[in-house]
């Protein structure tokens, strides 16, 4: 590990960042070394991430995102897969989730969810596992027609 740099030398270059572009430096701005005259592997190798960085510096990382990405509470994300699974009558996909302006949004889900059936569940969603459904269906119509055949012979 490189100790060239203290500690307190290194989260001061993260507030002199934050004080000269009024905002928290992202990992692309230390990979770039925006501002910053160290690698970010150092960073990363002192404090074990980006983001423990910037809290020891005594920011609020920034919420993981793309270029481009809204940022969306847990709830807001919730509601946009609540509404695109009453649109299209079931679990839906990134195609469905594309008519609904935001092409990432099965990812984002999936990131702050784990998987696409937590954030069902938290999105108090339902979901009937395709095999057990299809078996249950298949065992119904037996049992149905099991009982018209019964019917039908103690009609004759």
């Amino acid at each position: 590990m490189n100790k060239k740099y203290t500690d307190e030398y290194l989260l001061d270059l993260v507030k002199a960042f934050v004080k000269k572009n009024g905002r928290i430096p992202t990992t692309t701005d230390v990979r770039n070394k925006l501002d910053f005259p160290v690698y970010h592997t150092i960073l990363d190798n002192r404090f074990g991430s980006h983001n423990n960085a910037i809290r020891r510096a005594g920011f609020i990382p920034n919420i993981s995102t793309s270029i481009g990405e809204t940022k969306y509470t847990n709830e807001e994300l919730l509601a946009l897969l609540r509404e695109a699974y009453n649109k299209v009558n079931r679990i839906p996909t990134n195609t469905d989730f594309l008519l609904t302006g935001e092409p990432d949004l099965s990812r984002m889900l999936r990131n702050r969810f784990g998987n696409m059936r937590s954030a069902c569940h938290a999105a108090g969603i339902i979901i009937t596992p395709k095999r057990r459904l299809r078996f249950f269906v298949s065992k119904l119509a037996n049992l149905f027609l099991r009982g018209t055949e019964k019917l039908n012979i103690a009609q004759h």
